[in-house]
């Protein structure tokens, strides 16, 4: 099902972990497996939501397929 936004997901990933660690570092959490457990979950929810979301738009659609 998720296969057409393959790419875009790929692409747009790495968008939310520098983001999320770069939020993390500033609210001082440190390292821990927990955190990047969770940075891995909302990126990977975040980063199909987005290529879904440029799929949907005719102007974009290029962009995440």
């Amino acid at each position: 099902r998720l296969g057409p936004l393959a790419y875009g997901i790929y692409l747009s990933h790495l968008l939310f972990i520098k983001i999320l660690e770069a939020v993390a570092a500033k609210l001082d959490l440190g390292i821990s497996w927990r955190l990047d457990v969770c940075v891995f979950l909302v990126s990977a929810v975040l980063s199909t939501l987005l290529a879904w979301w440029l799929s949907r738009w005719r102007p974009t659609r290029w962009l995440a397929v």
